[in-house]
């Protein structure tokens, strides 16, 4: 297998000065191109930053994959399974008191479900107190996750 990752080589404008990205090559339906996935760097430590913010996302990417594969459909150690509605959900979720635990746990469903426990939040709860003010003051629509 080829390696994932490419380093781009780009010139900033000035003759002598070296700037690197790191990148993946992407090949379809018979074209191909280099996407960056970094910020561009001028020095080695830059580079390093950004490889670390990289690893960082991974290791995200490895819990959030834990996370499904040991909760069955979603909710780690709460108990939440793929039959409950979003009242259901929200019903437990609402009584975590860690407000980080609280996060994790709503960031840990899966896209669909946090859109309805989402909906159900903002729609037939009151937001402005208990743990429905705290998801609403930190939820973020854009992304569907709590911040």
């Amino acid at each position: 297998m080829k390696e994932i990752f490419e380093v781009i080589r780009e010139s900033n404008g000035e003759k002598e000065k070296t700037v690197l990205r790191i990148g993946v090559r992407v090949r379809m339906a018979g074209f191909e191109t280099l996407c960056p996935l970094t910020e561009p760097c001028d020095s080695y430590q830059g580079v390093q930053v950004e490889v670390e913010r990289m690893k960082r996302d991974l290791d995200d990417l490895l819990d959030q994959a834990k996370k499904t594969f040991q909760g069955g459909a979603s909710g780690g150690g709460l108990g939440l399974t793929a039959e409950m509605n979003a009242e259901q959900v929200w019903g437990i979720l609402s009584k975590v008191v860690d407000d980080q635990a609280f996060v994790q746990e709503f960031n840990g469903l899966e896209e669909t479900r946090r859109s309805e426990v989402a909906e159900y939040i903002l729609t037939r709860c009151n937001i402005f107190s208990g743990r429905a003010a705290l998801f609403s003051a930190r939820y973020d629509e854009a992304s569907g996750l709590m911040e």
